[in-house]
């Protein structure tokens, strides 16, 4: 005999540890976009007068402003991911998994997009 087989990673006691590996790491990456977007903007001279030559990207302008909000996206996530685990047993966790992980990639993407393209150049 070898043993049990090893546990699938979906099986109840798994369910909650994936939840909250996924969630923190949609935390992680809103916290440290929010701080990169506004870390090349500082980098690049947000504030100053550049008399009137640049215009802001406004999504960056806005990432710098409210970016906090986007905390919102993990938490109902989680909120959704628990209750679906909850109600279904677990069938239809792998797909909220995947989104979850959909979701972290798609926002590492837009922050990484948005501290990168910062400014229009006008002539």
């Amino acid at each position: 005999m070898r043993g049990a087989p090893p546990p699938d990673v979906f099986d109840e006691p798994y369910l909650s540890k994936a939840t909250i590996q996924v969630s923190l790491v949609m935390t992680l990456v809103v916290v440290l976009g929010v701080f990169a977007v506004s870390a090349m903007l500082k980098l690049n001279g947000y504030g100053k007068d550049f008399w009137g030559n640049v215009k802001w990207n406004s999504f960056a302008v806005f990432v710098r402003h409210h970016g906090f909000q986007f905390l919102w996206v993990p938490l109902l996530w989680t909120c959704f991911a628990v209750v679906l685990q909850r109600r279904d047993q677990g069938k239809l966790y792998p797909a909220t998994f995947w989104i979850g992980v959909l979701l972290a990639g798609s926002m590492m993407a837009v922050f990484l997009y948005t501290a990168w393209a910062l400014t229009s150049w006008y002539n």
